[in-house]
């Protein structure tokens, strides 16, 4: 069994839908196990790696959910809408151009930064 925790920004994301939603991402939690954090099927459970730093994203309805492990902890760091830019930049694995990025949506860039430094 793990424990959950959440960023702030995972926090207010969850706080802003509603409770059919919010009790489906509990649930796709309450179904994780070590086995299947081994053996990721793919459609429902994966990884992505971002400046060399893995973490595990996990789909709840449409939302994904982008969470890091240590240990027995599951620490959720973005809840995503479907279909977002923020969503396809953190899941697209392409050999982006940060600085092009940067000029297309400075925000987001600062946005994921000021999280990690919360």
């Amino acid at each position: 069994m793990f424990q959950l925790t959440f960023s702030d920004q995972s926090m207010k994301a969850l706080n802003g839908l509603d409770q059919l939603d919010q009790l489906a991402m509990m649930d796709a939690f309450a179904h994780l196990t070590a086995e299947s954090l081994k053996n990721l099927d793919g459609s429902r459970l994966g990884t992505v790696s971002q400046k060399g730093q893995r973490m595990y994203r996990l789909r709840a309805k449409d939302y994904r959910i982008y969470f890091e492990v240590t240990g027995s902890i599951l620490f959720a760091r973005y809840i995503l809408a479907p279909h977002s830019l923020k969503d396809f930049l953190v899941r697209s694995h392409l050999p982006l151009n940060e600085d092009f990025l940067e000029e297309e949506e400075p925000s987001f860039w600062n946005y994921l930064e000021s999280l990690r430094k919360e």
